[in-house]
Protein backbone atom coordinates (compact mmCIF):
# COMPACT_ATOMS: atom_id res chain seq x y z
CA UNK A 1 0.00 0.00 0.00
CA UNK A 2 1.46 3.73 -0.51
CA UNK A 3 0.33 6.13 1.96
CA UNK A 4 0.27 9.89 0.71
CA UNK A 5 -0.54 13.23 1.79
CA UNK A 6 -3.17 15.61 -0.35
CA UNK A 7 -2.04 19.10 1.11
CA UNK A 8 -5.12 21.63 1.08
CA UNK A 9 -3.95 25.38 -0.34
CA UNK A 10 -5.26 28.51 0.05
CA UNK A 11 -5.33 31.72 -2.76
CA UNK A 12 -2.74 34.68 -1.66
CA UNK A 13 -4.65 36.70 -4.26
CA UNK A 14 -7.10 35.98 -6.49
CA UNK A 15 -8.73 38.48 -9.04
CA UNK A 16 -11.60 37.12 -11.20
CA UNK A 17 -12.34 39.02 -14.72
CA UNK A 18 -15.51 38.73 -16.94
CA UNK A 19 -16.70 34.85 -18.64
CA UNK A 20 -14.84 33.70 -21.46
CA UNK A 21 -16.36 32.69 -24.44
CA UNK A 22 -15.68 29.04 -23.34
CA UNK A 23 -17.79 29.55 -20.57
CA UNK A 24 -14.72 30.15 -18.05
CA UNK A 25 -13.57 32.93 -16.36
CA UNK A 26 -10.49 34.73 -16.85
CA UNK A 27 -8.29 34.81 -13.39
CA UNK A 28 -5.10 35.63 -11.68
CA UNK A 29 -4.57 33.98 -8.41
CA UNK A 30 -1.00 32.71 -6.01
CA UNK A 31 -1.54 29.72 -4.79
CA UNK A 32 -0.03 28.24 -1.95
CA UNK A 33 -0.05 24.62 -0.82
CA UNK A 34 -0.53 24.08 3.32
CA UNK A 35 0.05 22.18 6.11
CA UNK A 36 -3.24 20.85 6.68
CA UNK A 37 -4.05 17.75 4.46
CA UNK A 38 -6.52 14.68 3.90
CA UNK A 39 -4.42 11.35 3.88
CA UNK A 40 -4.56 8.60 1.23
CA UNK A 41 -4.01 5.12 0.79
CA UNK A 42 -3.58 2.81 -2.34
CA UNK A 43 -3.80 -0.93 -2.85
CA UNK A 44 -3.97 -2.73 -5.92
CA UNK A 45 -6.54 -4.81 -6.17
CA UNK A 46 -8.46 -7.03 -8.77
CA UNK A 47 -10.52 -4.74 -11.28
CA UNK A 48 -12.88 -1.41 -10.74
CA UNK A 49 -11.95 1.39 -7.92
CA UNK A 50 -13.60 0.71 -4.44
CA UNK A 51 -13.42 3.89 -2.11
CA UNK A 52 -13.72 3.79 1.83
CA UNK A 53 -14.27 7.34 3.80
CA UNK A 54 -13.82 7.46 7.27
CA UNK A 55 -15.94 10.18 7.78
CA UNK A 56 -19.35 10.83 6.73
CA UNK A 57 -19.55 13.96 4.91
CA UNK A 58 -22.75 15.10 3.75
CA UNK A 59 -21.26 17.38 1.55
CA UNK A 60 -19.24 14.82 0.19
CA UNK A 61 -20.15 14.29 -3.84
CA UNK A 62 -21.64 10.60 -4.80
CA UNK A 63 -18.58 8.58 -5.86
CA UNK A 64 -18.91 8.97 -9.11
CA UNK A 65 -19.04 12.39 -9.27
CA UNK A 66 -16.08 12.59 -6.92
CA UNK A 67 -12.68 13.41 -7.92
CA UNK A 68 -10.94 10.39 -7.01
CA UNK A 69 -12.93 8.61 -8.98
CA UNK A 70 -12.71 11.01 -11.35
CA UNK A 71 -8.78 10.91 -11.34
CA UNK A 72 -8.55 6.96 -11.62
CA UNK A 73 -11.23 7.12 -14.69
CA UNK A 74 -9.22 9.32 -16.92
CA UNK A 75 -5.92 7.45 -15.45
CA UNK A 76 -7.43 4.66 -17.25
CA UNK A 77 -8.05 6.04 -20.47
CA UNK A 78 -5.09 7.92 -21.19
CA UNK A 79 -3.28 4.40 -20.33
CA UNK A 80 -5.53 2.10 -22.12
CA UNK A 81 -5.57 -0.64 -18.90
CA UNK A 82 -8.24 -0.67 -16.42
CA UNK A 83 -6.74 -1.83 -13.28
CA UNK A 84 -8.28 -2.07 -9.93
CA UNK A 85 -7.42 -0.40 -6.97
CA UNK A 86 -8.75 0.54 -3.21
CA UNK A 87 -8.70 3.92 -1.76
CA UNK A 88 -8.94 4.68 1.78
CA UNK A 89 -9.27 8.36 2.54
CA UNK A 90 -8.89 9.97 5.45
CA UNK A 91 -10.45 13.68 5.79
CA UNK A 92 -9.35 16.49 7.52
CA UNK A 93 -9.83 19.33 4.90
CA UNK A 94 -13.37 20.81 5.00
CA UNK A 95 -15.05 20.52 2.10
CA UNK A 96 -16.49 22.98 0.22
CA UNK A 97 -14.46 25.51 1.60
CA UNK A 98 -12.26 27.00 -0.81
CA UNK A 99 -9.16 25.04 -0.14
CA UNK A 100 -8.53 22.50 -2.98
CA UNK A 101 -9.33 19.69 -1.14
CA UNK A 102 -11.23 17.69 -3.60
CA UNK A 103 -8.48 19.06 -6.56
CA UNK A 104 -5.70 18.00 -4.20
CA UNK A 105 -6.90 14.82 -3.74
CA UNK A 106 -7.26 13.92 -7.51
CA UNK A 107 -3.88 14.79 -8.36
CA UNK A 108 -2.33 12.98 -5.30
CA UNK A 109 -4.42 9.90 -6.50
CA UNK A 110 -2.46 10.73 -10.34
CA UNK A 111 0.98 10.73 -8.70
CA UNK A 112 0.53 7.64 -6.73
CA UNK A 113 -1.26 5.17 -9.16
CA UNK A 114 1.38 6.49 -11.37
CA UNK A 115 3.89 4.99 -8.76
CA UNK A 116 1.82 1.89 -8.10
CA UNK A 117 1.28 0.56 -11.35
CA UNK A 118 4.47 1.50 -12.49
CA UNK A 119 3.20 3.87 -15.39
CA UNK A 120 6.33 6.22 -16.26
CA UNK A 121 4.05 9.29 -17.13
CA UNK A 122 5.60 11.95 -17.81
CA UNK A 123 4.71 15.49 -15.94
CA UNK A 124 3.23 16.77 -19.34
CA UNK A 125 1.32 13.67 -19.76
CA UNK A 126 -0.01 13.98 -15.81
CA UNK A 127 -0.52 17.84 -15.95
CA UNK A 128 -2.77 17.11 -19.13
CA UNK A 129 -4.40 14.72 -16.95
CA UNK A 130 -4.64 17.02 -14.43
CA UNK A 131 -6.02 19.77 -16.41
CA UNK A 132 -9.06 17.87 -17.89
CA UNK A 133 -10.18 16.88 -13.81
CA UNK A 134 -10.55 20.66 -13.19
CA UNK A 135 -9.09 23.96 -13.29
CA UNK A 136 -7.17 23.98 -9.33
CA UNK A 137 -5.48 20.40 -9.91
CA UNK A 138 -2.56 21.01 -11.96
CA UNK A 139 -1.40 23.52 -9.10
CA UNK A 140 -1.07 20.31 -6.94
CA UNK A 141 1.54 18.52 -8.99
CA UNK A 142 3.44 21.53 -7.93
CA UNK A 143 2.86 22.34 -4.58
CA UNK A 144 4.79 25.20 -2.71
CA UNK A 145 4.27 28.57 -4.64
CA UNK A 146 3.06 29.16 -7.95
CA UNK A 147 0.94 31.42 -9.97
CA UNK A 148 -2.02 30.49 -12.44
CA UNK A 149 -3.48 32.46 -15.16
CA UNK A 150 -6.35 31.57 -17.86
CA UNK A 151 -8.90 29.52 -16.22
CA UNK A 152 -6.53 28.80 -13.31
CA UNK A 153 -4.13 25.72 -15.12
CA UNK A 154 -1.62 27.63 -16.90
CA UNK A 155 0.92 27.32 -14.02
CA UNK A 156 4.14 29.29 -13.20
CA UNK A 157 5.90 27.85 -10.16
CA UNK A 158 7.13 30.34 -7.97
CA UNK A 159 10.54 31.01 -5.46
CA UNK A 160 9.05 29.37 -2.45
CA UNK A 161 7.26 31.93 -0.12
CA UNK A 162 9.10 32.56 3.37
CA UNK A 163 7.53 30.39 6.44
CA UNK A 164 4.08 31.50 7.27
CA UNK A 165 1.80 30.53 10.05
CA UNK A 166 -1.93 30.99 9.77
CA UNK A 167 -5.16 30.43 10.96
CA UNK A 168 -8.31 29.26 9.15
CA UNK A 169 -11.92 28.90 9.69
CA UNK A 170 -14.83 27.65 8.03
CA UNK A 171 -17.92 28.46 8.41
CA UNK A 172 -20.65 25.68 9.21
CA UNK A 173 -21.37 26.37 5.63
CA UNK A 174 -20.14 25.64 2.18
CA UNK A 175 -20.33 27.54 -0.99
CA UNK A 176 -20.12 25.94 -4.19
CA UNK A 177 -18.00 27.13 -7.22
CA UNK A 178 -20.75 27.30 -9.13
CA UNK A 179 -22.41 29.41 -7.21
CA UNK A 180 -20.02 31.83 -6.68
CA UNK A 181 -19.35 32.65 -10.16
CA UNK A 182 -22.89 32.83 -11.10
CA UNK A 183 -23.06 35.65 -8.47
CA UNK A 184 -19.96 37.53 -9.63
CA UNK A 185 -21.62 37.53 -13.08
CA UNK A 186 -24.43 39.01 -11.14
CA UNK A 187 -22.62 41.45 -9.73
CA UNK A 188 -19.86 42.38 -12.37
CA UNK A 189 -21.60 45.25 -13.40
CA UNK A 190 -21.48 47.27 -9.98
CA UNK A 191 -18.16 45.75 -9.33
CA UNK A 192 -14.32 47.17 -9.98
CA UNK A 193 -13.31 46.75 -13.11
CA UNK A 194 -10.48 44.40 -13.84
CA UNK A 195 -7.60 45.40 -15.64
CA UNK A 196 -5.73 42.30 -17.15
CA UNK A 197 -2.36 43.63 -16.63
CA UNK A 198 -2.81 43.70 -12.91
CA UNK A 199 -0.60 41.04 -13.30
CA UNK A 200 1.31 41.66 -16.20
CA UNK A 201 4.04 38.86 -15.09
CA UNK A 202 4.46 36.57 -12.38
CA UNK A 203 4.36 38.51 -9.18
CA UNK A 204 6.76 38.10 -6.08
CA UNK A 205 4.60 37.04 -3.84
CA UNK A 206 6.36 38.40 -0.56
CA UNK A 207 5.09 41.97 -1.90
CA UNK A 208 1.10 41.03 -2.93
CA UNK A 209 -1.51 42.77 -1.51
CA UNK A 210 -3.72 40.09 -0.67
CA UNK A 211 -6.78 40.53 -2.32
CA UNK A 212 -9.74 38.23 -3.48
CA UNK A 213 -12.40 39.41 -6.04
CA UNK A 214 -15.08 36.90 -4.66
CA UNK A 215 -15.21 38.91 -1.30
CA UNK A 216 -16.85 41.41 -3.07
CA UNK A 217 -19.61 39.44 -3.72
CA UNK A 218 -19.55 36.92 -1.30
CA UNK A 219 -18.97 39.69 2.20
CA UNK A 220 -22.63 40.94 1.32
CA UNK A 221 -24.50 37.67 0.98
CA UNK A 222 -23.08 35.79 3.79
CA UNK A 223 -22.14 38.67 7.09
CA UNK A 224 -20.20 36.07 8.83
CA UNK A 225 -17.33 35.77 6.47
CA UNK A 226 -16.80 39.95 6.90
CA UNK A 227 -17.02 38.98 11.05
CA UNK A 228 -14.86 35.94 10.39
CA UNK A 229 -12.30 38.22 8.74
CA UNK A 230 -12.33 41.24 11.36
CA UNK A 231 -12.12 39.23 14.07
CA UNK A 232 -8.42 37.62 12.59
CA UNK A 233 -7.26 40.86 12.26
CA UNK A 234 -8.62 42.24 15.49
CA UNK A 235 -7.13 38.69 17.34
CA UNK A 236 -3.52 39.76 16.08
CA UNK A 237 -3.33 38.55 12.30
CA UNK A 238 -1.63 40.70 9.77
CA UNK A 239 -3.24 39.88 7.08
CA UNK A 240 -6.59 37.83 6.40
CA UNK A 241 -8.35 36.78 3.48
CA UNK A 242 -11.23 34.57 1.86
CA UNK A 243 -9.54 31.85 0.03
CA UNK A 244 -10.47 30.64 -3.40
CA UNK A 245 -14.33 30.85 -3.87
CA UNK A 246 -15.32 30.46 -0.05
CA UNK A 247 -16.16 29.79 2.27
CA UNK A 248 -13.05 29.65 4.63
CA UNK A 249 -11.70 33.02 5.54
CA UNK A 250 -7.83 32.21 6.90
CA UNK A 251 -5.30 35.04 8.85
CA UNK A 252 -1.95 34.86 8.82
CA UNK A 253 0.38 34.75 11.14
CA UNK A 254 4.18 35.64 12.00
CA UNK A 255 4.36 32.80 14.51
CA UNK A 256 3.73 28.88 15.16
CA UNK A 257 2.57 30.34 18.20
CA UNK A 258 0.40 32.96 17.60
CA UNK A 259 -1.23 30.98 15.14
CA UNK A 260 -2.07 28.36 18.06
CA UNK A 261 -3.09 31.48 20.29
CA UNK A 262 -5.10 33.05 18.05
CA UNK A 263 -6.92 29.58 16.80
CA UNK A 264 -7.48 28.90 20.78
CA UNK A 265 -8.98 32.16 21.52
CA UNK A 266 -11.85 32.31 18.66
CA UNK A 267 -12.44 28.31 18.41
CA UNK A 268 -14.99 28.48 21.49
CA UNK A 269 -16.99 31.16 19.40
CA UNK A 270 -19.28 29.40 17.23
CA UNK A 271 -18.00 30.64 13.96
CA UNK A 272 -17.27 27.17 12.72
CA UNK A 273 -14.52 25.01 12.40
CA UNK A 274 -10.77 26.15 12.97
CA UNK A 275 -7.28 25.09 12.14
CA UNK A 276 -4.18 26.05 12.50
CA UNK A 277 -1.75 25.19 9.78
CA UNK A 278 1.87 26.48 8.17
CA UNK A 279 2.96 26.91 4.62
CA UNK A 280 4.34 23.94 2.94
CA UNK A 281 7.69 24.16 0.70
CA UNK A 282 7.47 22.91 -2.79
CA UNK A 283 9.56 19.22 -1.84
CA UNK A 284 7.66 18.94 0.74
CA UNK A 285 4.48 18.72 -1.11
CA UNK A 286 5.05 16.85 -3.83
Amino acid sequence: MIICKSHAKVNLYLRVGARRADGFHQVQTVMQAISLCDELGFKSCGDGITLRTDLDYPDMPPVQNNLIYRAYRALCRHTAALRGVEVALKKTIPVGGGLGGGSSNACTTILALNRLWNLGLSKSEMLSIASSLGADVPFFLYGGTAYAEGKGESITPLCDIRSMHMVLVKPPFSISTVDSYRWFDEAVSSMEIWNPEELSSPPDPEKLMYFNSFEQVLFPRFPVLREIKELLLAEGCRGALLSGSGSTVFGITDTEEDASSIAEAISGRGLGDVYAAASKRRESCV
